[in-house]
């Protein structure tokens, strides 16, 4: 067995390429990029009428899609799930003050 081969769930697994981690980093990266601007509109409008709320919730999305992007870089699946969950524990939140600040903005329609 190769010295940087690793052997997990009982099966070997060949050392990693650098084109093999280069493309992993260029799809969390992209991931990334697709949730982005979902999260700045809502981090926009929450931000309207609940400034400490938004910065507090945005800065644990950031976190949460900073350790999935490390997470889904190592190359093991199960590696991003802890970071998913923080960034969703921060979206969720968000979504609901936005949605509370469109309630207001234009509620009284």
């Amino acid at each position: 067995m190769p010295k940087d081969s690793t052997v997990r769930n009982g099966k070997f697994h060949p050392p990693r390429t650098k084109e093999e981690i280069t493309d992993q980093a260029c799809r969390a990266h992209a991931t990334y990029i697709e949730v982005l601007p979902q999260f700045l509109i809502l981090l926009g409008l929450a931000a309207l009428l609940y400034p400490t709320q938004a910065t507090m919730f945005g800065t644990i999305f950031l976190v949460g899609r900073t350790i999935f992007m490390l997470g889904y870089a190592s190359g093991e699946p199960a590696r991003r799930v802890p970071g998913s969950l923080i960034a969703y524990i921060g979206l969720l939140p968000l979504l609901y003050f936005a949605c509370r600040v469109l309630y207001v903005l234009y509620g009284n329609w």
